[in-house]
């Protein structure tokens, strides 16, 4: 069931976290991680193309620097990235709501580009390449959200466990 209450989730930190394992997964150190097809660079795999000026301007670097500078990918991810997909994502649950698709997994897919995304939602993507990145998007996103639920169950159950002793006393004998 798709799910439109955003608050449910902490969907920057799971947004990032699929785009990051989609796109870097396997790297030593993701933030050094270069695609040797497309050129793309860090964690989240920016491309020249769409990335280099505003990175440029934004943190006077030359673009091929950002591998070494994993604050800055971060940065940049989290202040012009992160809410345009948000943003996508939610006028795609609009334009869709029949889509059955968890609003971090719609945000985070947005990597494959807004056009894309709306020609999957309406059936038109045939490249078979393509489709299986958005499979791949798929499953990283329902692992992430999995994690993320399982996380906020224990964390009610935990809750709601009455006080028990600190076993740890009587185990070792010490006390405090």
């Amino acid at each position: 069931m798709s799910n439109n209450n955003y608050d449910d989730y902490d969907d920057d930190e799971i947004i990032k976290n699929i785009v990051s394992r989609v796109e870097t997964e396997g790297q030593k150190d993701p933030y050094k991680a270069v695609n040797p097809t497309s050129g793309a660079l860090g964690k989240y795999q920016f491309l020249k193309p769409h990335q280099k000026e505003p990175i440029e301007k934004k943190y006077q670097i030359p673009f091929e620097e950002i591998i070494n500078h994993p604050e800055i990918q971060e940065d940049y991810f989290k202040t012009n990235l992160l809410p345009k997909h948000k943003a996508a994502a939610q006028r795609r649950m609009q334009e869709f709501p029949e889509a059955n698709i968890e609003f971090p997994i719609l945000a985070a897919v947005q990597q494959l580009g807004p056009t894309n995304v709306k020609r999957y939602l309406q059936g038109k993507i045939k490249d078979p390449n393509l489709l299986k990145q958005f499979d791949r998007f798929f499953k990283i996103g329902n692992e992430e959200l999995s994690k993320h639920k399982f996380s906020k169950i224990r964390s009610v159950l935990d809750s709601r466990l009455p006080a028990s002793p600190d076993i740890t006393k009587k185990e070792t004998g010490n006390k405090q």
